[in-house]
């Protein structure tokens, strides 16, 4: 490993390079730096490259010169994926150092994406041993994110000298399992040092704009994988993003804290999501409490509503009371008055189905009234915005009015809306459509046909694809649909066979 002595100049080829080329997800946005890492590893992907994936951090540290010379296969993808027939068209350039003297290789030819920061191991070693998350060696700093565990899952992994020695994203995927993370006690206990972690952080590397642009967009795109993607899928990249951010927090002060902790509010709020989709309602009011905690040290008015807001919506769903529910809504209200956003809308959304749930129908109704008069006042990138968690679309109403109309026995009303918010819904949505699909069997049991609401809340949930049947918020939705079976009705055979469906332990439905 060659420790640089040369001050770390921006690398603007490559980075010019990289936002002349169109973002793919047709954005009309530049390519991001994600986007480019994605791409490299698509690139290498049949080509036996034996580095491991490239992420967004690694790029950035090529953009800002902290790294100047990848290994010859990434070399190769970068020139490829960028359109360039030279590595110089790239800003690329080596660094050598005098030969070793175990290999008679230089150290650029051992090492070609060498660290500006970290020492370099013994002699005739390629590697760091990390134990857990830290560094073994004394004064290491932790190994990088393109380097591959010797055994997933181990405590003790063998790391490559890599060219970020912040991220741990290869142990943390580890440490989570290489089938996708479930909300099981390792990941428990990993999420909750995380967030204390963030609280400390939030007590108390240079950032610039560039970076918080960075991440401001991984949130977003995070934002319209939660509740489209499999939790389990999401909850790993996205708690490894948030101890990225995490780590840096630390370090600022004044508006770069501030935009720091905008983005920890977001990424939190979506952990609790997803966490909360993985039936861990516990731990997701604590990553609530600290999104809140987070959007609180900026001065963003409508982020703070906008946590308070998707709180209180996603409360209904985490088996707290409805008044509970009832007083974070008022919070996201009283926090931007007079202010239509995504949080106000979704807070009064909220107190409309939680009156629903509590039978005070002529109050759910007012409610759902105001909702449609701040929805009328969105900005139009609001409503544009189909699957995000930041968007308020027409389908959000429409779901809010198949809620209530369906809890208060109007069927016709009910029925109307539900049809609108099917037509509605991107393709490749699950939770929203499964939640109308439970409020028809609502309209069904209040209209005096317990038998039928069940068996199809029963079809509802047998019939989802095998790997979202055990979305906690399609669950617990079915549950409040069989809570308004009257208790004369307990004892029917379609009843008893939808309860028994719902009470099987997760991943037997």
């Amino acid at each position: 490993m060659v420790e640089s002595k040369r001050p770390a100049l921006p690398n603007e080829r490559l980075r010019a390079a990289r936002e002349r080329l169109p973002s793919p997800s047709g954005s009309g946005l530049p390519m991001s730096r994600q986007e480019l890492a994605d791409a490299i590893n698509a690139y290498l992907a049949d080509k036996s490259a034996a580095d491991g994936p490239i992420d967004r951090t690694q790029i950035a540290r090529f953009e800002r010169g902290l790294n100047t010379w990848p290994r010859a296969p990434r070399r190769a993808a970068f020139r490829a994926v960028l359109g360039a027939s030279t590595d110089a068209e790239l800003g690329f350039f080596n660094i050598r150092r005098p030969r070793s003297p175990d290999t008679g290789l230089s150290g650029s030819d051992r090492h070609q994406e060498p660290s500006t920061v970290s020492p370099a191991p013994a002699a005739g070693s390629d590697t760091w041993a990390i134990d857990g998350l830290s560094a073994s060696a004394p004064g290491a700093r932790p190994a990088g994110r393109d380097a591959a565990p010797t055994a997933v899952g181990s405590s003790t992994a063998a790391y490559r000298d890599g060219d970020d020695p912040v991220n741990r994203r290869a142990v943390l995927y580890g440490l989570m399992g290489a089938a996708g993370a479930t909300a099981g006690s390792s990941l428990a206990a990993h999420l909750e040092a995380l967030r204390r972690g963030l609280d400390d952080g939030l007590s108390g590397d240079v950032v610039d704009s560039a970076d918080v642009d960075e991440w401001e967009r991984v949130t977003d795109q995070y934002a319209h994988d939660v509740g489209l993607l499999s939790a389990g899928r999401v909850l790993p990249q996205l708690a490894t993003d948030l101890e990225d951010v995490q780590a840096r927090l630390r370090s600022v002060s004044g508006k770069r804290r501030a935009d720091l902790a905008h983005v920890c509010a977001r990424l939190s709020a979506l952990i609790a999501i997803t966490l909360l989709n993985l039936d861990e309602a516990q731990m997701a009011r604590r990553y609530w409490r600290t999104a809140t905690r987070a959007a609180d040290q900026t001065p963003d008015r409508q982020l703070r509503a906008l946590i308070r807001g998707r709180r209180a919506v996603f409360s209904l769903y985490d088996q707290r009371s409805a008044s509970t529910v009832l007083a974070l809504a008022d919070e996201a209200i009283d926090v931007a008055p007079g202010i239509a956003c995504t949080g106000t809308v979704s807070a009064h959304a909220a107190r409309a189905q939680a009156l629903a749930l509590l039978g005070q129908h002529g109050a759910a109704r007012d409610a759902l009234d105001e909702t449609s008069r701040v929805f009328a006042r969105l900005p139009d990138a609001t409503v544009a915005d189909r699957s995000s968690q930041w968007g308020w679309s027409e389908q959000r109403l429409r779901h809010v009015e198949s809620h209530v109309h369906s809890y208060a026995g109007r069927a016709h009303d009910a029925a109307k809306a539900q049809n609108m918010a099917l037509s509605l819904y991107p393709p490749q949505a699950y939770q929203g459509p499964a939640q109308i699909e439970l409020h028809r069997a609502v309209s069904m049991i209040v209209a005096g046909d317990p038998s039928e609401g069940a068996r199809h809340t029963a079809r509802t949930v047998s019939g989802l694809p095998p790997h979202v049947r055990d979305d906690a918020l399609i669950r617990r939705t079915a549950a409040l649909a069989l809570d308004t079976i009257p208790a004369g009705a307990a004892k029917l055979p379609a009843v008893s066979q939808a309860r028994d469906l719902l009470a099987l332990p997760i991943g037997h439905s």
